[in-house]
């Protein structure tokens, strides 16, 4: 929502939330013992999927800006935020050269960023138009990949995933940036 304070000022808030996730039991059936891999029969939706990850997506977002377009006869934008994503993937065999399913598994991502934006609107002369000031942020990332007991996998043809261990994914990050900006 947006509440403006006078003529010249103005504060605005931005919330989201986001999921997107199934809440049934149903999942990609790839036949007992893997065959739709193999090609000996073909992967159909079925119901029976009980699996320790559920594929699915969830954001949380916060933004608040505040606008001045009279401060000291400039315009001032100021802005922090909030935003966080995590990111669940449908389980996947890991085939080898003989279609041979020799693990099956699925990954998650996870990236949490927080950062604010200081921008000021100047016009020195007629014609001549400057905007300046500071951007910073921070953002982290890290992932992981469940992998599920392949004999219980197997046999339900891949909707009973139990979780037997989890390691990395990709090389986790943390990135801190400042920069100052001029632009005419």
């Amino acid at each position: 929502g947006t509440l403006n304070i006078d003529e010249s000022r103005q504060l605005q808030l931005i919330t989201q939330y986001y999921k997107s996730q199934g809440d049934d039991d149903y999942g990609l059936n790839l036949g007992k013992g893997f065959s739709a891999i193999r090609g000996t029969s073909t992967p159909f939706v079925s119901n029976g999927l009980n699996s320790d990850r559920i594929p699915g997506t969830e954001r949380h977002l916060i933004s608040l800006q505040y606008s001045d377009s009279a401060f000291l006869g400039q315009e001032l934008v100021g802005q922090v935020y909030y935003r966080d994503e995590s990111l669940r993937f449908y389980p996947f065999p890991t085939v080898n050269a003989n279609k041979q399913v020799t693990a099956f598994s699925s990954s998650q991502q996870d990236t949490d960023q927080y950062g604010m934006k200081l921008t000021l609107n100047s016009k020195p002369m007629d014609g001549w138009q400057i905007t300046w000031g500071l951007d910073a942020d921070h953002e982290r990332f890290t992932s992981n990949q469940m992998f599920f007991d392949l004999a219980q996998a197997s046999a339900s043809g891949g909707l009973n995933n139990k979780k037997i261990y989890t390691t990395g994914r990709y090389p986790s990050y943390d990135i801190t940036n400042l920069a100052a900006f001029l632009q005419s």
